[in-house]
């Protein structure tokens, strides 16, 4: 027997078999039938626990399919319409006009309702994608930043759900009426599409049946809160003796405070001035932590004497190099917390950097501590709450500590051997010796000229201006706000009907960004007035964007904490932020992305001078090599136009024809002609291609080539042109690579 649950108009169309689970999976929450190869996936994951399919029971987190299965789309539709409802309600009440309004309620809070009344009858949760973890924990929870972590939801009388045993559980006070353990994971069809998730996804449901039935494979450690000088002292011989690694970890307190954008004041961390309050040592089993700040930054752990004695303990054994030290980003700000006089005044040695070894076995993923838990231990969620910066108590800080260690020390077991069976082993010394780079760029900081810094913030304060009213005055609106998302995008496909590049994967709502300007600039039916328009929206955003870096840079803009007396700004520089092994740098600003219009304020100093190194095409020396691909190495050789030689290999007789041409073994085109354009897109062309990019992204990259005003200059490039370059290469150039 089966229950109608809905009825629909007489008619022709594919149907599903109802009688058999084969294929069954959760869309959203929704057990879909007979769908190919995400049913498929979720049942090979189920089978693989031991719990077969009909184990489990599923309840779907929305009762309705959207149109195009596209949920995010259609709650961003449903937004922007109430959001215009809105308007109009304030409108008529300032016309004195009676106006009905019609607002939408969200899928997922129309359903929760019903939601929470089909959980209550369970205990145990597994929550698949995002639209199932949003139904419990709210809009504002990330599925990348919880997915594999087991956690206790709590229902309040008020119909609330809070995470347990965190920042995020229930109020002091509230009465709880239900607890689910949970674990949210991917959904099998984003996995399906991103095949790196496949191994992840799986994990998770293993690890969800292991949490469900109390087979988890953590116990917590023994954590001793501020022990005596002579206690650590002899654990750590003990360690060093045997031969043993040991991990450690700290915490610190903000050098200051500043206010940020929004105009709140919140805390300012910098490796270089942050004060350590607590440092934690230890390993899997057995962690010692030494608070020497509390929460309120009071020294009242230790009497002045026992803290000296403590602090000589711990240089000690951070500089034996008997004791193998492990932790995580501890190459990096670890090490300069560590090095800092008011602190320690030491660099710890020998060292090896957890973070590193997952860099190089995973190599595409997250590199975060709570992540590489998420998926190499069964540690509980202690990553994910907010204990780190906000701490309830001195005790739980010190707690979170200790279990920091324990946690980073398997993880560490857990890659180490790994690195050796993919025998990475001997990227282990250059990986380091990046990342020591990176620390010494950080500290060293970068001087800027606050004379220049001022004339710029003058010259874009008085352009983003200007163009700001040269928009308005196109537009004839105007409080128009090109910074403004809803009011680029309603003008772009509400009022304008331009097709949809591009989607926000966070909101789902139609983008208006940078790269969907850029996209739009190739539909052929735009109007002058509309190119024009664009063209103004970048500028308008380009002048803020430049102003902002150089108020960034501005001495007071972070009370002092920012900058040491010599004026320098030190931004974050990581050895590990990409998956081609480049340093990414990050707050307060990305000083590897600055423009050439903002370099001029940052100087070398007296009695020094900046020293400019390039590539000269390393990595096109090193993939020639490996393939053995002989045109290459014989330009390489001898010392020839590696693009030059590319572009005419490619366009022949109409690059020897161009403008400004140069054969390749005389040396390369003069900027500003046809032939240096010609070889520049050769380039770009080149490295996509080396890279694996297909041709769609490569004529991508082309039509966004910018020149050193910012506008576009290929934007109406013939993807033809491209299509020549990519067959030269793989037949006649580099048949090797391809």
């Amino acid at each position: 027997m089966a229950r109608v649950i809905a009825r629909e108009d007489a008619g022709e169309r594919e149907v599903f078999d109802l009688t058999t689970t084969q294929g069954t999976f959760i869309a959203n929450g929704l057990v879909v039938h007979n769908c190919g190869r995400s049913g498929t996936e979720l049942t090979h994951a189920l089978n693989g626990t031991g719990y077969p399919r009909g184990c489990f029971s599923i309840a779907n987190a929305i009762s309705c399919r959207p149109p195009k299965n596209q949920l995010e789309r259609l709650r961003a539709r449903l937004k922007r319409h109430n959001k215009r409802e809105e308007r109009k309600v304030v409108k008529a009440a300032l016309d004195n006009e009676p106006y009905t309004p019609r607002f939408f309620l969200d899928p997922v809070e129309a359903c929760k309702p019903r939601l929470m009344k089909e959980a209550l009858r369970f205990t145990n949760l597994l929550l698949v994608g995002g639209t199932a973890l949003k139904a419990f924990l709210g809009e504002h929870a990330s599925p990348m930043g919880v997915r594999g972590t087991p956690m206790v939801l709590e229902l309040t009388e008020d119909g609330r759900v809070y995470r347990g045993g965190s920042t995020e559980g229930a109020p002091e006070g509230a009465r709880v009426t239900h607890r689910w353990a949970t674990l949210p994971t991917v959904h099998p069809a984003f996995a399906l599409r991103m095949r790196r998730w496949l191994p992840m996804f799986r994990q998770d449901v293993a690890k969800a049946i292991r949490f469900f039935t109390g087979k988890l494979n953590w116990k917590p450690p023994s954590i001793i809160i501020n022990p005596d000088a002579d206690e650590l002292a002899r654990f750590l011989e003990m360690e060093a003796q045997a031969g043993r690694p040991v991990t450690y970890d700290v915490e610190t307190l903000p050098a200051g405070f500043r206010t940020n954008k929004e105009g709140k004041v919140v805390a300012f961390y910098e490796a270089t001035r942050d004060r350590l309050a607590i440092f934690a040592i230890g390993n899997r089993h057995v962690v010692y932590v030494v608070q020497f700040l509390s929460t309120e930054g009071i020294a009242k752990f230790y009497s002045d004497v026992d803290r000296e004695r403590m602090k000589g303990v711990i240089r000690k054994g951070l500089t034996d190099r008997r004791l193998l030290k492990r932790s995580w980003n501890g190459g990096s700000y670890d090490r300069q917390v560590m090095e800092n006089p008011a602190n320690m005044g030491v660099t710890p040695v020998p060292i090896i950097d957890g973070i590193l070894l997952h860099r190089l076995v995973f190599t595409e993923y997250r590199h975060s501590l709570g992540f590489a838990l998420s998926h190499l231990t069964d540690a509980p969620t202690h990553k994910e709450d907010d204990t780190a910066k906000h701490p309830d108590s001195d005790w739980a800080w010190a707690t979170y500590a200790g279990m920091d260690v324990s946690s980073e020390h398997e993880c560490i077991d857990v890659l180490e051997p790994r690195v050796y069976e993919r025998r990475q082993q001997q990227l282990l010394y250059p990986d380091h010796a990046v990342q020591s780079v990176c620390v010494g760029m950080h500290q060293n900081g970068m001087l800027i000229d606050q004379r220049i810094r001022g004339e710029l913030e003058t010259k874009f304060t008085k352009e983003a201006g200007t163009r700001l009213e040269t928009l308005r005055d196109v537009l004839n609106r105007r409080t128009f706000n090109p910074r403004s998302h809803e009011q680029v995008t309603d003008l772009l496909y509400d009022q304008w009907g331009l097709p949809i590049y591009k989607y926000s994967e966070k909101t789902g709502a139609p983008s208006g960004d940078d790269d969907c300007i850029i996209q739009l600039f190739t539909y052929s039916e735009l109007t002058s007035l509309q190119r024009r328009v664009l063209r103004l929206i970048r500028k308008v955003r380009k002048a803020n964007k430049n102003l902002e870096v150089v108020l960034a840079c501005r001495l007071e803009r972070f009370g002092g904490f920012a900058w040491d007396i010599d004026g320098r700004i030190r931004t974050t520089y990581n050895a590990h932020g990409t998956v081609s092994g480049r340093t990414s740098s990050s707050e307060p600003i990305n000083l590897q992305n600055i423009t050439g219009e903002l370099r001029i304020m940052f100087i070398p100093g007296v009695g020094r001078v900046f020293v400019g190194a390039d590539y000269a095409a390393l990595e096109a020396r090193v993939v020639a090599a490996i393939a053995q691909a002989i045109n290459l190495l014989l330009i390489f050789k001898n010392g020839f136009d590696l693009h030059g030689f590319i572009a005419e290999s490619a366009f022949g007789q109409l690059y020897r024809d161009a403008e400004g041409y140069v054969h390749y073994t005389k040396g390369s085109p003069p900027e500003n002609t046809v032939a240096y354009d010609m070889r520049v897109s050769a380039k770009r062309i080149f490295f996509g291609w080396i890279y694996g990019a297909g041709l769609e992204t490569i004529h991508k990259q082309i039509t966004e080539a910018e020149d050193e005003e910012g506008e576009l200059t290929n934007y109406d490039a013939d993807s033809r042109e491209t299509a020549i370059v990519i067959d030269a290469l793989s037949e006649s150039v580099a048949p090797e690579i391809a």
